[in-house]
Parts: structure tokens; C-alpha cells; sequence
């Protein structure tokens, strides 16, 4: 081992640790160089993507468009179903109005009343009289003669 040397001024001192402190900078060095060219190329990147989110079309007018259509598809299903429920013919669902199925419904409601459901009942008796057969005809016809004798 070598002799102790004792340091009495900063001189001394910075010129004693003077290599160690070089030594470690240099480790670090390659260490801090890589990690701000990493810096570099997230902050080019970065601004990249900025740019392409500036450059983007605004796509509230489709995005608006394709709702209501959705929208418009959704209350004529709410149409057709209820118009399904009540009677009421497929053709003059389009004709039941209302935002919500509420008020679709009370108008469905009131189109019903005015569309009975009137099926035809067949007379019980038939209305031209009993089909008899030709027998029955000259049956009749004596019956009626025997009478007029009395």
C-alpha cells in the first residue's frame, strides 16, 4: 500500500479523487446518451401523432348522420312491433308518429279504435231458404192440394 498522503486544500482534494470521478462520468456517459436519444425520438414521435390528430377530418357531421339513422331504424322497429301488437296493418305503421315508444303507442292506440276487427260471421239459417230436392218440391205440392179439398 502506498503512504497516506494528507489533503489540506481543495486543489489536493480534486486532483486526489479527480480520476475516480472521471471513471464514473464515463461509465454514465454512454448510459445518459442513450436515454436522451430515446428522449429525442419519443418527443419526434409525439409531435408526429400530434400532427396526424390535427390533420384528421372531423367526423362529427357522419358520425351525427349514421345516429340518426340508427335513430330513424329504431323507431320504425318500435312501429312495426306495436302496429304488430294492436292490429293495426304493416302499411299504416309508417303513419303512427311519436319519438318514443310511449307516444307511439298511444297513437297506435287511437289508430286501433277506428280499425275494428270486424269479421264476417256467416248466417246461422241459410239465407236462400232450405235446398230441397225435387221430391220435396211435389210433397209440397200435394200437401197444398189435399188442403184446398177440406
Amino acid at each position: 500500500m502506498s503512504e497516506f498522503k494528507e489533503i489540506k486544500t481543495q486543489e489536493e482534494f480534486d486532483a486526489a479523487i479527480g480520476s475516480r470521478l472521471q471513471r464514473e462520468a464515463e461509465k454514465y456517459e454512454g448510459r445518459i446518451n442513450e436515454l436522451n436519444s430515446k428522449i429525442e425520438t419519443l418527443e419526434n414521435d409525439k409531435q408526429s401523432l400530434e400532427d396526424k390528430i390535427k390533420n384528421q377530418p372531423d367526423n362529427s357531421k357522419k358520425i351525427e348522420e349514421l345516429e340518426s339513422k340508427v335513430k330513424e331504424y329504431e323507431t320504425n322497429s318500435v312501429k312495426m312491433r306495436i302496429a304488430n301488437e294492436l292490429g293495426i296493418p304493416f302499411d299504416m305503421a309508417d303513419r303512427l308518429k311519436g319519438d318514443d315508444e310511449e307516444t307511439i303507442r298511444k297513437d297506435a292506440e287511437i289508430i286501433a279504435k277506428f280499425m275494428t276487427n270486424d269479421t264476417y260471421v256467416p248466417p246461422l239459417g241459410d239465407p236462400e231458404g232450405s235446398q230441397k230436392s225435387e221430391d220435396d218440391k211435389y210433397k209440397a205440392l200435394l200437401k197444398g192440394l189435399e188442403k184446398g179439398e177440406e
